[in-house]
Formats: structure tokens, C-alpha cells, sequence
């Protein structure tokens, strides 16, 4: 099995699970020439496809419409978002409605939706099985909780986001109504919170975690790699992290 980041950040979100015959996109927030550049799109053909929507911010949506009339795959999201999508001219009758924290059985895999608090129509964070392996996707949310703790715990792979550094957030550029939104416990998670978070893990039963949605403008990567190496060192963790404009394919699970 392997996982596949494409694309991490605000310029566009979109990772996909191989696993056989299997291919399941968590969003698709790039457009079809993107991810045409980055992948070998042809062989999503030969598959069984599947597409899971976290929320319909543009950062996670803004290839939905090509990647649906290309490909045709079995998509999943809550009904808030659905609802909102419908209200923007997409057809999702044929979409499936996800409740969070129930544990859905499909074709190979399961998956278990959880609720994360970020500013959008219900938006999802998910979990993955594949027999005993778990793969958790959870980025673009403001505060953590013991509730977020039981999904993000005993994982084979984990993407956290580490979005800002505080003083490069509110010493920059943005106004501050959106410096407010980013910090509030509905934007999304600093380098210090992230940290925090990943101390409260059981990390003895996570493989590998990666963080994204790293912000070009509020955050450093040099800063993002010492928070990595406080917590490979400290947490004895297989941690990296990922710049916005790389991609990371072919990860083992």
C-alpha cells in the first residue's frame, strides 16, 4: 500500500491511497492539468476510484468538477457539504452522505469520518482501514480535542497540518479579521499547537506522520524542520513535513 501526497496548502490540497486495484482520493483541490503534470492520470481508469471531500474550500474542491466528468468515481462527503456544492451548480444526487464517528464498510477498506472544527458547511477528517493497517487524513481544523486525540491515535500513517508560526501570523501582512480566523479554534493549527498535539499521542503506536498545509506566508520551513526534529528526537517518530509546490509519492504503508 502506498500514499501519495500531490499537493499540501493553500495553493491546493489532494493525496490518493493505492492499494491493488484500489485508488482513493482524499479531495481534489488542484486542477486536472496539475495533477496531470504531477501523476500518470491514465491508470486511475483502469481502477476502482474513489474521491472523499474534507469541505468545499476552494483549496479542496477546485478540480472537483473535471476529475467527476474524467473519471466518474464513487464520492463521499458530509451533507453540509454536499448541500453547499448542490447550491454551486454541482450534481450530487449521486453523491454518498457520510455521518461522522460511524464506521462504514466499503468494497476493500472501511472508513470512520470524524468531525473536525474548522469554518465550513460540517466538514470531515477521515480514517482509513485496510485490515490492520489505519491511515488517518486531518488538516484545515483550529483546536484538538480528547475527541480528535481517539481518531489521530494508533495510526500507520497520519497527515497533520502546521499551518502558522504565531509571530510570522500576526506580525505579517494579512488583516487582522483574517489573522483572527486562521488562529480561531475553527481556522487552523500553528507549528506550537501541532507540537502540542503530537506530545499528547500515544506516538509508540504511529508508524509515520507527516505535516502539510504549511502557509508560504506565515510560516518558515526552517522552522516547520526544527518542530520535526524536536519530535523525531523527543517522540522517536517518523516525522517529515511537506512544502506546498512538492509533491511526495509512493510513501509505504
Amino acid at each position: 500500500m502506498k500514499v501519495n501526497i500531490v499537493a499540501s496548502g493553500s495553493s491546493g490540497n489532494c493525496s490518493f491511497i493505492e492499494d491493488e486495484n484500489t485508488i482513493i482520493f482524499i479531495d481534489i483541490g488542484i486542477s486536472m492539468r496539475r495533477l496531470a503534470d504531477k501523476v500518470n492520470v491514465e491508470k486511475f481508469n483502469k481502477k476502482e476510484l474513489f474521491l472523499f471531500i474534507t469541505h468545499e474550500h476552494s483549496d479542496h474542491i477546485i478540480g472537483l468538477k473535471s476529475f467527476l466528468r474524467k473519471f466518474k468515481p464513487v464520492v463521499f462527503t458530509s451533507e453540509g457539504t454536499a448541500s453547499y456544492l448542490e447550491q454551486k451548480g454541482y450534481d450530487v444526487n449521486n453523491f454518498y452522505i457520510l455521518k461522522r464517528d460511524r464506521l462504514y464498510n466499503l468494497s476493500k477498506f472501511k472508513v470512520a469520518p470524524f468531525n473536525i472544527p474548522h469554518d465550513s458547511f460540517e466538514p470531515l477528517g477521515y480514517k482509513f482501514f485496510f485490515g490492520e493497517k489505519k491511515l488517518t487524513f486531518a488538516t484545515d481544523f483550529g483546536a484538538t480535542s480528547n475527541y480528535l486525540l481517539d481518531y489521530l491515535n494508533d495510526n500507520n500513517f497520519l497527515l497533520l497540518e502546521s499551518n502558522y508560526e504565531d509571530t510570522l501570523l500576526f506580525g505579517g501582512k494579512y488583516h487582522k479579521s483574517l489573522k483572527r480566523r486562521i488562529a480561531s479554534i475553527k481556522g487552523h493549527l500553528s507549528n506550537k499547537e501541532v507540537f502540542n498535539l503530537i506530545y499528547k499521542l500515544n506516538t509508540s503506536k504511529i508508524d509515520k506522520i507527516y505535516l502539510g498545509h504549511i502557509s508560504e506566508d506565515n510560516n518558515d520551513y526552517n522552522i516547520v524542520k526544527r518542530y520535526v526534529n524536536m519530535c523525531a528526537k523527543y517522540f522517536y517518530l517518523d516525522i517529515g513535513y511537506i512544502k506546498q509546490k512538492v509533491s511526495l509519492f509512493d510513501i509505504n504503508i
